[in-house]
């Protein structure tokens, strides 16, 4: 298929890395010990059940030991990740800032692998989608590119989207990637 001056691959770009392979980034990634303990606003993400992504961060006094991705905010409103480890409620060990990284796919595959799937409500027959999580970036334009997304009075979640027919397949393929579980509308 052709967009008005690009093929839709080359306007998505390149196809991002699956999400075992960011699990193992994710594992492997070196840690330094942390220096610096009184930042409240430090958060983890935790994979819980049936919850939406943006309701998965808590503060790090509230979570269990071990390894987790890590959002700050600095005091301007620009959001900071990182890896860490958490010990007794108190991070022990930090990455560098994870400029490269698409967080919001790294936060489905730490999904995948906790066995902890966000869901969608999908109609195939009427092209209805409803995401209560966002989805990364090329998933996101590439869904700008194949439906169109509707008004939402109530806030910015659910997002609503109208899938065109002939992409219905592409869209389902897409979720599966991301290992969204699917709920019937």
């Amino acid at each position: 298929m052709s967009w008005q001056f690009q093929s839709l691959d080359s306007w998505l770009g390149p196809f991002p890395p699956m999400l075992d392979d960011l699990v193992q980034s994710f594992a492997m990634q070196k840690l330094n010990p942390a220096v610096h303990q009184s930042d409240s606003s430090l958060e983890a993400y935790v994979a819980d059940d049936d919850e939406p992504q943006y309701m998965r961060w808590h503060a790090v006094s509230y979570v269990d030991d071990g390894r987790y991705l890590l959002r700050t905010s600095t005091p301007w409103g620009i959001r900071q990740y990182s890896i860490g480890t958490i010990r007794n409620r108190r991070l022990t060990h930090q990455s560098g800032e994870l400029h490269d990284t698409d967080i919001r796919r790294l936060c489905y595959a730490l999904d995948q692998r906790a066995g902890k799937p966000t869901w969608a409500r999908w109609n195939a027959q009427r092209g209805e989608l409803i995401l209560m999580s966002e989805l990364p970036g090329r998933e996101r334009k590439f869904l700008s590119s194949v439906g169109t997304l509707q008004e939402n009075r109530d806030g910015y979640y659910p997002r609503r989207w109208k899938v065109y027919p002939q992409f219905v397949g592409s869209v389902e393929e897409m979720l599966a990637h991301l290992g969204i579980q699917i709920k019937q509308m």
